[in-house]
């Protein structure tokens, strides 16, 4: 039978739009390719850009015409291996087209047939013209403290210096990843979010390189600030930021002075912060981390956070004017660590009574990172995380993306990955990486993840 819809939609595409302003990059979402554009598409385009560049259009069609785009390879890998993807699938794009009321006066119903049963007319006219934003991302540019071992050059900046020192890059690199913004590009961007995003969105992401240490978010967020007295909006807003929050006192301070100025307004501020495992272990997987100084950053924001008072959002729940999420990178190192992690976000959680969310995905690039190298004995330490979460989500409510339940989600369809890889390539390959690890950045394997040892000699075995 001939692939349709079904198979491939997703509403990320329409969306979920990241836009790049230093590196001249459009995406559809966090997992599907980056494009580039040039100055003579943001002229030609305009503000249109963000929604009707032309590899953005093709990949829009064929998701609608039932082709696996190699733009979405992520979610394809994933669902070709039989596990969960990011992919949304068609109920919920139905859902999201009809909420538009873009065939205003059709029922709920009446869009779903319409969907499935689209002309090659409709198909351009969707992929063309609808313009109706819930979630839009910037990337503020690549600088970065830190290089997390499933980056790269491309979104931190110690990547691109070290990998120039061992002549894996040109140190031409650095100008063709330029930390600086995009002049036209950035115009196009307020123009676009002025007229057709600001009273439609429901998040405003900002993402790095690092954007705590990256000027331009306070710029940004001031200039949102400005605006929010002249913009009707019709749903909750968030500001979200993700950070790995290793963030030094000057800019941490400048970031904690914007949090009761926030909390004046009817936004949200969505702070994600990037962190899968505790000391040591975090210190290996994102080298640069100072271990003290983010455990440090954290319960600090959560003691302001405990002391801010509550707002009304929908359903009639209360909460703060700041989520406070921890963005998970399940990776190959990190599992062995995860049941300690979870018992110390349950701790801080019950010390200042602030709810914390938990999101975050697979690592699935580079290979070598993926859990699924792992042997099926590992499952046992997502079953203890699984079991910390479920005993302790009936005790907690108020939680912005409920209660746990989605992350539970992702640990089980985690453990149906985990001993099902046959590729003695990547196991050379993580061995390879961890020796090269080793030797660049003065790190100690075997001291650090002792458990993971008898794993690392089988790996070894097949360089």
């Amino acid at each position: 039978m001939a692939s349709n819809i079904k198979d491939t939609i997703c509403k990320a595409a329409w969306d979920y739009p990241i836009v790049n302003l230093s590196n001249n990059e459009i995406s559809m979402c966090c997992h599907s390719k980056h494009h580039k554009i040039s100055e003579e598409d943001i002229d030609r385009l305009g503000k249109r850009i963000f929604t009707q560049f032309e590899p953005i259009r093709q990949a829009k069609l064929d998701l609608l015409n039932g082709i696996q785009t190699k733009n979405c390879s992520y979610c394809w890998e994933l669902e070709n291996k039989g596990l969960r993807s990011s992919r949304t699938g068609f109920d919920q794009f139905s859902n999201y087209v009809y909420s538009t009321e873009y065939y205003k006066g059709k029922s709920e119903a009446e869009v779903a047939s319409t969907l499935l049963n689209l002309t090659d007319e409709q198909k351009d006219d969707l992929a063309t013209n609808f313009d109706y934003v819930n979630n839009v991302e910037i990337a503020l540019g690549n600088t970065c403290d830190l290089k997390c071992v499933y980056c790269n050059e491309y979104f931190s900046t110690q990547w691109i210096t070290e990998k120039i020192k061992y002549n894996e890059l040109p140190i031409s690199f650095i100008k063709d990843v330029d930390a600086s913004t995009n002049s036209k590009l950035e115009t196009a961007w307020w123009e676009w979010f002025n007229e057709s995003v600001s009273e439609k969105t429901t998040v405003v992401g900002f993402i790095g390189g690092e954007p705590l240490i990256i000027s331009k978010l306070y710029e940004y967020v001031e200039k949102i600030l400005d605006r929010m007295p002249h913009t009707i909006i019709k749903r909750p807003m968030y500001l979200s930021v993700v950070t790995n929050f290793n963030t030094p006192d000057q800019y941490f301070d400048k970031f904690i002075d914007l949090l009761p100025r926030i909390a004046e307004t009817n936004l949200v501020l969505d702070l994600n912060v990037s962190l899968e495992s505790l000391g040591g272990k975090t210190e290996f997987i994102r080298t640069g981390t100072k271990w003290n100084r983010l455990k440090e950053n954290i319960e600090k924001t959560l003691s302001i956070l405990s002391k801010l008072p509550t707002i009304k959002r929908a359903g009639n729940l209360y909460g703060k004017s700041v989520s406070f999420n921890f963005m998970i990178a399940l990776n190959a190192l990190c599992i062995s660590d995860l049941p300690n992690f979870i018992k110390w976000v349950i701790e801080l959680q019950n010390k200042y009574e602030v709810p914390i969310n938990l999101r975050g995905s697979q690592v699935v690039y580079p290979h070598w990172l993926s859990p699924n190298i792992l042997p099926a004995s590992y499952v046992s330490y997502v079953d203890e995380a699984i079991k910390l979460l479920e005993d302790e989500n009936i005790k907690r409510e108020l939680y912005l993306f409920g209660p746990w339940d989605a992350y539970l989600r992702q640990l089980y369809d985690l453990k149906r990955g985990i001993g099902t890889n046959t590729d003695t390539n990547k196991l050379s390959d993580f061995t390879k990486n961890i020796d090269k690890m080793e030797e660049r950045r003065s790190l100690q394997f075997f001291d650090t993840f002792p458990e993971m040892i008898d794993f690392y000699i089988d790996c070894k075995s097949y360089e």
